[in-house]
């Protein structure tokens, strides 16, 4: 199965340095979601932000969404609050993989690629 591209999309420097990550540790991790095979992209959006309520308050919270072959995306992330979604906060996604639990993020999984 496939690894999907991972794009990394006007994401400001100040999220990887406020989560000691580089780029590259994020497109890394990325690559480990075990994503349905209909998605052939994740895209961390820098332009696609939501409010971060944790002790650092911004508007700058990075999000994520999975796109399938026709560019649209498609909901197989897991809300907060138990339903599935097309955006979710990129640094709840990466606390996961880095707990190593991912399906806590994610509506529909795939066996790990």
């Amino acid at each position: 199965m496939p690894t999907p591209n991972i794009i990394i999309n006007n994401v400001d420097k100040s999220f990887f340095t406020r989560n000691a990550m580089t780029p590259d540790d994020v497109r890394l991790l990325l690559e480990k979601l075990p994503v349905p095979g209909y998605v052939n992209r994740i895209v961390l959006d820098g332009e696609t932000t939501g409010e971060q309520k944790g002790p650092v308050k911004t508007t700058k919270h990075p999000m994520l969404y999975a796109l399938n072959n026709e560019d649209r995306k498609v909901a197989v992330f897991l809300s907060s609050t138990g339903r599935a979604t097309r955006n979710i906060g990129a640094k709840r996604v990466l606390k996961a993989i880095l707990e190593d639990e991912p399906k806590s993020v994610l509506m529909v999984s795939a066996p790990t690629r």
